[in-house]
């Protein structure tokens, strides 16, 4: 901490090194969108749409992007409609996107109810938020954000998110807390839809997942699965591949991504006892190229069939639920081929059934 106080007296703001700023945007469909700048100034920089159900809007890693921005920019929850398609159109991708919570993946009927791709949770502000520097192991920031998904007549759940971020190294983690503060159970479904984009994606990208088995998700995914694992250029009219890989309930889950033109990588790690399915989102599509790696409590084949299977999580009154993931980003090879070997060999079994 006496290096940091050394830094600081350089300076006559703190921001100048790390800190949190926050931001409201104006113009075309974002006017008035809420967002926090977080840089840890260590080369970590992202930014939350505190509108946006407190996902990443964009993330780089000294100065590269590492984040997918789809062609619809970022807009206001206001332009959002819970109706079929409604998602797609107001789907900004950003670095992550938080589906949920009443519904993960395709549209479906479910109990009775009809419910929409990914939920609404993507498109729920934040009520408040508090930010706190943590003096501890090197220092954090920490960012906590409050998102009430609730409503009259129907389920009520408080989600208060937690940014921990790293001032000594490049690294945060996302921890979630899901409380039942209504009167009935309620389904409790959660996606964490994180977008990797150009140019830390790209063809010469490698990517590493010590998963035990891979299944494809479709039939086109199911024909390609031998290149699950090898990115393409740009490909017009690229139907998506999507697969679902299982860690045989691994605690040390980890999906790699490394760029050898910027010599710079992207981990994501997680516990699949509590983050149990995983999607990779292999989408080559010219403008639409991104990589989603996706771990969550769900699978994206809609509510009915998580119900169905038995898979489906729920909140009692008064229950309560936390996940975490954590991001790290690193430098060079070595690095990467340390996390290889540290979290492997993965062993990648193809499930073709």
């Amino acid at each position: 901490m006496a290096v940091r106080a050394e830094e600081l007296s350089y300076c006559g703001n703190g921001y100048q090194l790390y800190g949190v700023e926050e931001q409201r945007l104006v113009g075309g469909r974002a006017d008035g969108l809420r967002v926090l700048e977080v840089k840890n100034g260590k080369g970590l920089q992202f930014t939350i749409g505190l509108d946006r159900g407190c996902g990443i809007i964009r993330l780089s890693y000294r100065s590269v992007n590492c984040s997918f921005l789809s062609a619809s920019g970022l807009r206001h929850p206001a332009y959002y409609e819970y109706q079929k398609g409604g998602f797609l159109r107001n789907f900004h991708a950003g670095f992550l996107t938080t589906a949920g919570i009443f519904n993960v993946g395709v549209d479906s009927v479910d109990d009775g109810e009809e419910v929409f791709l990914h939920g609404d949770l993507d498109n729920t502000p934040a009520e408040h938020y508090n930010v706190d520097i943590c003096e501890q192991d090197g220092g954090f920031i920490v960012i906590k954000c409050f998102i009430p998904v609730e409503r009259i007549g129907y389920h009520k759940v408080m989600m208060t998110r937690t940014y921990k971020v790293s001032l000594s190294d490049n690294y945060f983690t996302i921890h979630d807390h899901f409380e039942n503060t209504g009167s009935t159970e309620c389904p409790l479904m959660v996606l964490y839809h994180m977008n990797m984009g150009y140019p830390l994606l790209d063809q010469d990208s490698e990517l590493f997942i010590n998963s035990a088995t891979i299944k494809p998700r479709t039939q086109i995914a199911k024909e390609d699965h031998a290149r699950w694992n090898i990115m393409e250029r740009p490909e017009h009219n690229y139907d998506e591949r999507c697969y679902y890989h299982d860690f045989a309930q691994s605690k040390d889950a980890t999906a790699v991504i490394f760029q050898k033109k910027h010599d710079l990588g992207l981990a994501i790690s997680f516990d699949s006892n509590k983050l149990p399915f995983f999607c990779e989102w292999k989408q080559m599509g010219y403008r639409d190229y991104a990589l989603g790696l996706e771990p969550g409590n769900s699978h994206c084949d809609g509510r009915d069939k998580m119900r169905a299977e038995g898979h489906l999580k729920t909140l009692k009154l008064g229950e309560c639920e936390d996940y975490e993931v954590k991001v790290s980003l690193f430098d060079g090879r070595a690095a990467f081929d340390a996390i290889k070997q540290s979290k492997g060999p993965a062993a990648n079994a193809m499930d073709l059934s």
